[in-house]
């Protein structure tokens, strides 16, 4: 069935219409879609799968049981050393201060014997040894060494010519070993015991 004309030009105005609509509609839509992209921010880019696993391994090697393991014992190590260090130094010093000791101790005793020796050669010079026989055996002195108080020989010793053997029989080992090694002193006083009066002082004879 055939329409009037003027029903056919409405029809052909809404359809136009239509058409130009969802042209419309179409183009609103895509220059949306445009300008939400342009103001959405870049994505980030993704690491590489092997960056993120190596940086996984250096974190592993950094703090994993085996490290904590050798910072441990390489402290222990270090704190062992400067223990051994310090106990070395503190037995040196304790060396050191024996060895200080043992010297003085020593040194006083050497002192104290020689304080020892002088008083008693004192003593017996004022009590035993008079001035007149100290004159009198110095003149057998003189004749039996020359003067010479210190002489030490093989059998004969002193400036008194005093055998090895008597001088220690006489009780001479309590001021030396040997009659040289003594005062003038203690060696009268060795004398007077062997023999109160001196001896021949002209020809210094007899065996003492």
């Amino acid at each position: 069935m055939r329409h009037p004309k003027s029903i056919q030009i409405f029809i052909a105005t809404v359809m136009s219409l239509g058409l130009s609509t969802s042209l419309l509609n179409s183009g609103v839509h895509h220059a949306a879609a445009e300008q939400k992209t342009a103001l959405a921010p870049p994505p980030s880019p993704t690491p590489p799968q092997r960056e993120s696993s190596l940086r996984g391994a250096f974190v592993v090697s950094i703090s994993g049981p085996e490290a904590q393991r050798e910072r441990t014992l390489a402290h222990a190590r270090a704190v062992a050393q400067r223990q051994a260090v310090a106990a070395l130094a503190r037995r040196q010093a304790a060396e050191i201060a024996q060895r200080a000791l043992i010297v003085h101790q020593m040194a006083a005793i050497s002192r104290s014997r020689t304080v020892h020796r002088h008083v008693t050669a004192a003593s017996i010079t004022r009590s035993l040894v008079t001035a007149q026989q100290m004159i009198q055996w110095s003149r057998v002195a003189m004749c039996e060494e020359g003067g010479h108080w210190h002489v030490i020989g093989s059998k004969y010793s002193g400036g008194l010519g005093i055998t090895n053997l008597n001088w220690l029989a006489y009780g001479g080992g309590r001021f030396a070993s040997n009659a040289g090694l003594a005062t003038p002193q203690e060696q009268v006083y060795i004398a007077i015991r062997i023999q109160s009066t001196p001896p021949d002082q002209n020809g210094c004879s007899g065996s003492w």
